[in-house]
């Protein structure tokens, strides 16, 4: 196979554009089509920054995720390597490449020495998120930011958690508040609306740090927002509603109604029925009954609830002309009063959120800083107000190792205008127009078109807005700076580009940044492309099933359904070679990319038939644990160990592959109970030797463990006893990632000094938390499905976007504007300015739709997809993204309809030397891949979470934990163990001073923010007591040497098993090795009676060290602290316990 086929002439001149973009004399901004090498220029530029001799640590580049910042720096380091032992010519060849045609002596040696000097040094260019620039530049100036010092950062769920607990601690508080306006904004928002849809309009209030900041700042700072509310919506001093009211039913009786309906019976019937309407409300009012305004309202609105604009017919006309006069008089004034009562309720609703979001803001805030505790958002608005005081930045400035001379930013749309304005301070002083700023630049590269994430808080005018911004700055100093388009695509095939190109432009397209649209070039002209798109399937509407009958089983498939099958029997018939002809080569499952707008039921219904055709797909880009079956299995678990009578839930996990009984077994069991429990009749069901026996023998002991061991430990058994290889068996190896996502929640619940499994259960159903997967890669020959937002940044061969009839705009409540929320809920008639904003967010989400799309389409590299699904008995949406991209298509010259309704674009490809090789490329003859191409793999054997040797073995009966004392007991666990560990290196005469430091110490981080209480005075001294005299006892006194190892890590492998854990205390000899482990509980009477699990854990250390030291004999001692007795594990009892380890592993 020869070279592809490319357009060299286009790609030459792309080359000088990235070199010209790369200059680091100049600075620059980039606006780039998608697949014109962003990431590539912008190593480029920072190549170039450091072969100019600047100091690496002065320049600062900026990315928009971790990922981001970890592929550029892989990039950078494999590019520097690569120059560190090359020859010379090829080092002559790559500077070339960068635009150094003609490299000085001096280039060449600091090309060969910067990766050894960055290496070396650990000072390479910073390249970074901006979150974690701001979390490094507030940890250096804790003080002068107002943050808490070696401050923790709070996760999105932690903080989301918090936020929760806030509010309900609030609502608890209701009855009880002293500030009486926050009681009445509570009581308006609880009698508004249930408490679900109050938090969730709470936590979009609090996405406005700046505002909520400010009403927390400033006392006035909530009246102002008042003002401004009324001042919108034109009702600037309160209404009397009650006084507008007695006026306007005054005027309304002085109008001539009598005459109105009179005139109105002789009309049609729709006019006639409108007398009569209006003839009751009279007749209410003379019986001396309130007037019910409301009611007189309903006689002249629409159903839409508009006003009426045909008041009278022909007959009522002639009858009474001046008739449709009095009637527009009459809704004249009831508009305006119901303006008033509107933008009225709209006030006090607005208000009441701002307050109650205010209040919550506030304890958020307080109880993450007493748990020295930031949130990402904090992050941005705390390194913000830091430098915005003018004294203080140029501290910070000299102080950030000679400051940050070089700005770079990747994907700059997709930051947002808090950001843009952290970064706008950095880089100010860059336009003094002064000898030191003459030297100093900024780059931005990023895609107007590609902004997707405003949910995120990004903004592409405030991208457009920050390239005037900086090109006016530079002007005015004389500063050079340039703005350079990259259009040259070196990703994509001529159909897909063309197809792209003719979408993009369509009149209805908006939000793309420019006023005219700059179409792609195409680097790859000799790649095949191709475009299809299918006509939307559709289907017979259900039939209604009967109401009282039994339906009869049917095989129907609603056409979500239908299309899913549709969709993958097209893969399958790709992957089977039906357009190897057009590709020349074979289709593999790595290539296809599958986009969704949602992931939702047809998301699962395409996962689900491609599993069932056996076709390779790779797990979700995202997982919210709460939806996984797996994890709804072991939830049921905890709910029946909780209470075993809830049926229900014992029904889910007998069904699950813990248990594993079928339908047939759990339908007997269930029907022949009478009024027994589920559970009673699984233990007595187990005593006939049926296949219950071994559900109840497990479940049995599960519910035991239960109440003795941390959640952690206890669901950590359940899978290594088998659990995880049941998953395994019924649902795949996939199931690993959230069975480690909940173990890991797990333990830090525990780790938290949270209560036992009832906090946990409700704890992590409140949460909902995610997995997040890296798609970026091929994924061991698996097609991936994910969110069109999930896709950004990738690409693939051939992508299918099969739902693009479906709209996914959020409905909400709230109104949205820069400057303020508004709730304009229980509106009697809508509010101009309001219907004005919904108009205005409307068109932004419409823009961003149009970019999301763009994003979609542009993720392809040969051939594109595209479909949609009818919903049944709704009509097909018009605007549709299916509708537009049909429509254009027969726009792209060459492009075809065939007999059944597909339009097809496609361009042959030149990439090979001749039709032979393209033949002996792919098997034709065959038509499909090998057999053992569809052969199902052998299971892979997983690797588990590696064990803790202390969770070995069967739960403490010495000390047993309830959920009352656990938390205690665990923390003067903790306590003493500090002790051990920090004392020994203390004067004995500061140990008691110490220990007080120590309790303190202990509260800080997670556990304050669960109000976790700390010890007592008594108990701080008595256990300082007991720590003394161990540490002062004479056959001890060797664990407290100098060289002894404390708090000693230690892993490896049991068997199979891998365990890691830490040792308490190690003490290396020449021909021995002392392990100590301490023990707070109560020692056992006998030395018989010591705990199998404590026996395990030393038999695991011991064949450890074991390992480590083959030639020394390592001893093993439990301390018990509260008596200073030495319990010393035998030789004998090591091995038997290993043997039973090995045995059973």
């Amino acid at each position: 196979m020869t070279e592809p086929v490319v357009d060299g002439q286009k790609g030459t001149q792309a080359t000088l554009r990235q070199i010209a973009a790369s200059n680091p004399n100049l600075s620059v901004f980039v606006s780039a089509n998608a697949g014109t090498g962003k990431t590539q220029v912008l190593t480029m530029r920072v190549l170039r920054l450091l072969l100019s001799g600047i100091s690496p640590e002065t320049i600062l580049c900026v990315t928009y995720t971790k990922a981001a910042a970890a592929e550029m720096k892989s990039r950078l380091y494999k590019q520097l390597s690569i120059w560190a032992i090359c020859d010379q010519t090829d080092l002559l060849f790559e500077l070339k490449k960068l635009g150094e045609y003609r490299p000085t002596q001096a280039q060449i040696q600091t090309a060969r020495s910067l990766f050894a000097n960055i290496l070396d040094h650990e000072d390479g260019p910073r390249i970074e998120t901006v979150h974690s620039f701001c979390q490094a530049v507030l940890r250096r100036f804790p003080v002068e930011a107002k943050v808490p010092p070696d401050f923790q950062l709070l996760s999105e769920m932690d903080s989301d958690r918090l936020v929760t607990d806030c509010f309900f601690d609030l609502l608890q508080q209701v009855g009880r508040l002293h500030d009486a306006l926050l009681a009445e904004a509570l009581s308006v928002i609880i009698q508004q609306t249930d408490e679900k849809q109050a938090l969730k309009h709470i936590k979009t209030g609090l996405h406005n740090r700046h505002n909520m900041q400010r009403f927390t700042d400033d006392p006035l700072g909530l009246s102002d927002n008042e003002s401004e509310l009324r001042q919108q919506l034109g009702v600037e001093q309160k209404v009397d509603l009650i006084a507008a009211e007695q006026e306007l039913a005054i005027q309304i009786r002085q109008m001539p109604l009598a005459r109105i309906i009179t005139a109105l019976l002789k009309g049609g019937l729709q006019q006639a029925d409108r007398g009569h309407q209006l003839q009751m409300w009279l007749e209410v009012d003379e019986e001396g009954r309130p007037m019910d305004i409301a009611a007189l309202a309903y006689v002249f609105l629409t159903k839409d609830g508009g006003w009426r604009k045909k008041l009278t017919d022909k007959k009522v006309d002639a009858y009474d002309p001046e008739c449709a006069a009095f009637q527009a008089q009459i809704i004249e004034r009831l508009g305006h009063y119901f303006k008033l009562k509107s933008a009225e309720r709209c006030v006090l609703l607005s208000q009441s959120l701002a307050r109650v979001s205010t209040a919550v803001y506030q304890q958020f805030q307080a109880r993450k800083f007493a748990a020295g505790m930031l949130d990402y958002e904090d992050l941005i608005f705390f390194t913000d107000k830091l430098l915005a005081q003018e004294q203080m930045m140029a501290w910070v400035r000299w102080k950030l190792d000679q400051g940050i001379n070089h700005l770079l930013i990747d994907e700059a749309q997709d930051t947002s205008p808090a950001q843009w304005e952290l970064l706008d301070r950095l880089s100010a002083s860059f336009f003094d127009g002064d000898e030191e700023a003459k030297h100093k630049t900024v780059f931005a590269v990023g895609d107007y078109k590609q902004s997707i994430y405003s949910f995120q808080g990004a903004d592409p005018k405030t991208f457009a807005d920050q390239k005037q911004t900086w090109m006016q700055r530079a002007s005015a100093v004389l500063k050079p700076f340039d703005v350079i388009d990259f259009t040259l695509s070196f990703r994509s095939s001529q159909a897909v580009l063309s197809f792209v190109d003719c979408v993009m432009s369509a009149d209805e397209v908006t939000g793309l940044g420019s006023s005219t649209y700059r179409s792609h070039d195409v680097f790859r002209t000799g790649m095949p492309g191709l475009v299809e798109v299918w006509p939307a399937t559709t289907g017979e509407e259900k039939t209604e099933l009967p109401l009282f009958d039994a339906p009869e089983l049917s095989d129907h498939q609603d056409n979500d359904a239908r299309h899913a099958n549709a969709v993958v029997a097209h893969i399958k018939g790709i992957l089977a070679g039906n357009e190897t002809k057009l590709f020349c080569r074979a289709i593999r499952p790595q290539d296809i990319l599958i986009l969704v707008r949602k992931r939702d039921t047809f998301y699962a219904l395409l996962r689900a038939e491609l599993e069932r055709e056996n076709i390779p797909v790779a797990g979700s880009d995202r997982i919210v644990l709460n939806n996984q079956i797996e994890i709804l299995d072991l939830l049921a678990l905890g709910d029946v160990c909780l209470l075993p009578e809830d049926d229900l839930q014992l029904a889910c996990l007998l069904k699950s592959p813990l248990l594993g009984l079928t339908e047939d077994e759990l339908f007997e069991l269930a029907t022949g109970r009478g009024e027994a429990s589920l559970f009673d009749a699984l233990v007595m069901a187990a005593e006939t030797g049926t296949p219950f026996a071994k559900a109840a023998k497990k479940l049995l002991r599960w519910l035991g463990l239960a109440d003795q061991l941390p959640v952690f430990e206890f669901f950590s058994l359940v899978l290594t006893e088998g659990g995880r290889q049941a998953f395994h068996s019924r649902l795949g190896p996939a199931v690993d990632d959230s069975l480690n996502a909940f173990l890991l929640q797990t333990r830090e619940h525990g780790q938290q000094g949270q209560a036992g499994l009832t906090h946990f259960l409700n704890f992590f159903r409140q949460g909902g938390s995610e997995v997040k997967r890296d798609m970026d890669t091929e994924h061991g020959g698996q097609i991936r499905v994910m969110s069109i937002h999930g896709a950004k940044g990738l690409e693939a061969p051939i992508v299918y976007l099969p739902d693009m009839l479906r709209p996914t705009h959020p409905s909400s409540s709230l109104v949205q504007t820069p400057t303020g929320l508004y709730w304009p809920s229980g509106q009697s008639v809508p509010l101009d300015m309001i219907e004005q904003m919904k108009q205005s967010n409307k068109k932004i989400r419409d823009e961003e739709d149009f970019r999301l799309l763009y994003v979609a389409l542009t993720r392809a590299q040969q051939a594109l997809f595209v479909s949609g699904w009818q919903r049944p008995r709704q009509r097909m949406p018009e605007n549709s993204w299916h509708d537009l991209l049909a429509r254009q298509i027969q726009h792209c010259a060459g492009a075809t309809q065939s007999a059944d309704g597909v339009w097809r674009l496609e361009t042959l490809g030149e990439d090979i030397s001749s039709q032979d090789d393209a033949m002996s490329a792919v098997p034709l003859s065959a038509g499909v891949p090998p057999a053992w191409y569809f052969r199902e793999p052998e299971p892979e054997t997983t690797q588990a979470l590696p064990l803790v040797p202390s969770d070995l073995g069967e739960p403490d009966q010495i000390v047993a934990f309830t959920a009352a004392n656990r938390r205690t007991a665990l923390l003067r666990g903790q306590f003493v163990h500090k002790l051990f560990e920090i004392l020994p290196y203390l004067p004995a005469d500061k140990w008691s001073e110490a220990a007080e430091k120590i309790a303190a110490s202990l509260l800080t981080g997670v556990a304050a923010l669960n109000h976790q209480k700390g010890l007592t005075r008594a108990d701080i001294q008595m256990l300082l007591r007991q720590a003394t005299a161990v540490m002062t006892d004479k056959r001890l006194c060797g664990l407290f040497d100098p060289d002894a190892l404390a708090e000693a890590a230690i892993s490896g492998k049991v068997g199979h098993l891998v365990v890691q854990g830490q040792v308490d205390r190690l003490v290396v000899r020449e021909t021995y090795v002392l392990l100590a482990d301490f023990k707070t509980g109560t020692p056992p009477t006998e030395k018989t009676d010591m705990p199998v699990r404590y026996v395990r854990q030393m038999a695991v250390y011991a064949e450890l060290l074991s390992q480590i030291f083959p030639a020394k004999k390592v001893t093993c001692w439990v301390i018990w602290t509260q008596t200073a007795e030495i319990s010393i594990i035998s030789d004998a009892q090591i091995q038997e316990e290993l043997a039973s380890l090995i045995v059973h592993d």
